[in-house]
């Protein structure tokens, strides 16, 4: 599958393995025991390696370059010739700050429960070479990345107490559970194509991160990453300080009624969520909010198309919102801001503003600020959307048919946003500006939708393929 342009792939020095081996002192090493064979002469003679130097280890199953064994010294392990057999040995053993270098091959499932190391330890293939792995589960384990590996078989399982577990620019065909757990990071993936009915619902789901008895999962940062071909939610979550960001969400689908509708986003009482900057095609849905009370929501420079229903659906359970900058066109439903009466009436108001939509229906009993919205349908003649907003004018994108929905010269929505909590960049990552060729509508000069309009300016990642009209 098509990676994202600016995703960089983490590579490794271009030299033969052998040459590859850095050596550590054996006090890094000194308690980690189990090992009895003597560390090779070229560790001893590094028994105090310079400031700076790479800390590299060395773990080969299949005994890819010389027999592999778990009770290794690291010393030893930092050598090619003498590796070691395990993940699993390699995330006890292997010394903060360093790399582990995996030759290729097809590792069972890595389980780790209790590995309280206090820096990282990072996990990827060996230059040029590929590896897969049969998910993860981790328990109260911390400073571990993972990097460029496939992953697929069960469900990988971050559970409980785990702190500082990155999961980057890697292969994804299973769902990812996260429980209680603290400092997340999952970038550059591309996960798809998860099981569908009648495999259990949870297990389509992207990315499952929740709270629980023990407590909650807090400080995730979603970024970068494809969702592709999911029959469940691409994330859903209800943690604590979320941020999900200029990701790409495409064919998020339910295949039949046994699993009802699939979510870009679903939330159900989640705190402090930012989701910026992500573009979505061809979903049956975009962010929804259910259950439970919530407050710091954040939905700016997003570009969702052709939503099968709502693009975004919320109600007065979130107590604050700002929606500002977005562009959702082509869906089937409304951008709907709906009313609960099993909730009070949200004490903050909400902020909706310079956003493109086919369609907005906003509850009067709302506490809201609206204003300079291009709303394209107002079936019910309903409320103004604010102040300076336009009704019934389509947007004038550059070219849809390719996926480009940039403004095209002579767009209405140039220099016609208002000015209040405006992004400062737009979802391409290009500053906004006043355009001194358009007339700026009552002081304005930023544009409405998620791209700000520059003839020079980049698209930034988008899905395969474009929408019709």
């Amino acid at each position: 599958m098509r990676r994202f342009p600016e995703i960089r792939r983490a590579v490794g020095a271009r030299r033969p393995l052998a040459l590859l081996a850095t050596v550590v002192a054996a006090t890094l090493a000194a308690g980690c025991g189990g090992d009895s064979e003597t560390p090779p002469a070229t560790a001893q003679r590094a028994a105090t390696p310079h400031a700076g130097a790479a800390r590299t280890f060395y773990v080969d199953k299949d005994s890819v370059a010389g027999p592999c064994r778990d009770d290794r010294h690291p010393a030893a392990a930092a050598d090619p010739g003498t590796p070691w057999c395990s993940l699993t040995r390699a995330i006890r053993a292997a010394p903060s700050g360093s790399t582990v270098l995996v030759r290729r091959g097809r590792y069972p499932r890595l389980v780790v429960e209790g590995a309280p190391r206090r820096g990282w330890v990072t996990l990827t293939p060996a230059p040029g070479e590929t590896v897969t792995l049969d998910s993860f589960d981790l328990e109260n384990t911390r400073w571990v990345r993972f990097r460029r590996f496939r992953i697929n078989g069960a469900t990988n399982t971050i559970g409980f107490g785990n702190r500082h577990i990155d999961v980057l620019d890697s292969d994804i065909t299973v769902s990812t559970h996260v429980r209680p757990s603290a400092h997340l990071r999952f970038v550059g993936n591309v996960i798809h194509d998860l099981p569908g009915p009648p495999a259990n619902s949870l297990d389509g789901v992207g990315l499952w991160i929740v709270n629980g008895t023990a407590g909650q999962t807090t400080d995730v940062v979603i970024r970068g990453n494809r969702f592709s071909h999911l029959n469940n939610d691409a994330v859903f979550t209800d943690g604590t300080r979320i941020l999900i960001e200029d990701n790409v969400f495409e064919h998020i689908q339910s295949p039949d009624n046994t699993w009802a509708h699939a979510d870009v986003i679903q939330t159900q009482g989640v705190f402090d969520i930012t989701i910026r900057d992500n573009y979505g095609v061809d979903n049956d849905s975009g962010i929804l909010n259910s259950a439970a009370l919530s407050h710091g929501w954040v939905i700016e420079n997003n570009v969702f198309i052709r939503s099968d229903s709502q693009p975004v659906q919320l109600d007065n359970k979130v107590q604050d919102l700002k929606l500002v900058n977005n562009t959702f066109w082509q869906s089937g439903g409304a951008t709907l801001l709906r009313w609960d009466a099993s909730a009070p009436r949200n004490p903050h108001r909400w902020l909706i503003s310079n956003n493109i939509v086919t369609r907005i229906d906003v509850d009067p009993r709302l506490n809201t600020e609206q204003d300079h919205n291009l709303v394209l349908i107002d079936p019910f003649h309903g409320p103004p959307v604010g102040v300076g907003s336009t009704l019934g004018v389509a947007p004038k994108f550059v070219d849809p048919a390719a996926g480009d929905y940039r403004l095209a010269q002579g767009s209405p929505g140039i220099d016609a946003g208002g000015s209040v909590e405006v992004p400062r960049r737009d979802r391409a990552g290009n500053a906004r500006f006043d355009d001194p060729a358009a007339p700026d509508r009552g002081g304005s000069i930023v544009d409405i939708g998620g791209y700000e309009y520059r003839p020079d300016a980049r698209l930034g990642p988008v899905a395969t393929g474009g929408a019709s009209g």
